[in-house]
């Protein structure tokens, strides 16, 4: 028998949003900072490099969230680790872990009118922990603001969180 290959070519355009954890217990264990880091990029680049028509965004997450990369549709190697994923956690006040924030700006991300309706979108979250803050819609300042105490999980925090990754 013959060996053959079928290539399918996939023309819609793929977007995914990688949520990234860069909370303080992220440096408690020997390499999972840096083991978390290159679980993303390969992510990243084996997408890019399979799927021509993919693009991908990066958010970080401690205790607030910040959009670190939008969409790209090239190889992330010419990003630094530090434009990428942030100074490795200190310790310090902005290491609790608000999934809830991360899953807020990659939801934004997702419906920004750059994005083409028809395409594939998707979420991926590396973390490793249960989430200790939210956001909270405080209507005196018509603005959100980090809510929770920073230690455990409280339902509110679960609810919250579960709701946006809906």
């Amino acid at each position: 028998g013959k060996k053959t290959s079928e290539t399918t070519i996939n023309t819609v355009p793929i977007y995914a949003v990688i949520v990234f954890d860069r909370s303080n217990s992220m440096t408690y264990a020997e390499n999972k900072w840096s083991n978390a880091k290159t679980a993303a990029r390969t992510f990243a680049e084996n997408l890019i490099e399979k799927y021509s028509n993919a693009n991908i965004a990066m958010v970080t997450f401690g205790t607030e969230a910040q959009v670190r990369s939008n969409f790209v549709n090239n190889n992330l190697k010419n990003i630094s680790d530090n434009e990428l994923f942030g100074s490795e956690p200190d310790g310090g006040r902005a290491g609790g872990t608000n999934l809830h924030a991360g899953l807020m700006e990659a939801k934004e991300l997702l419906s920004s009118t750059s994005v083409p309706t028809n395409a594939k979108k998707y979420v991926v979250v590396i973390s490793d922990g249960a989430p200790t803050y939210y956001m909270e819609y405080s209507y005196w300042l018509r603005d959100y603001v980090v809510s929770g105490n920073g230690g455990n999980t409280k339902k509110k925090v679960l609810k919250a969180t579960l709701d946006e990754a809906e």
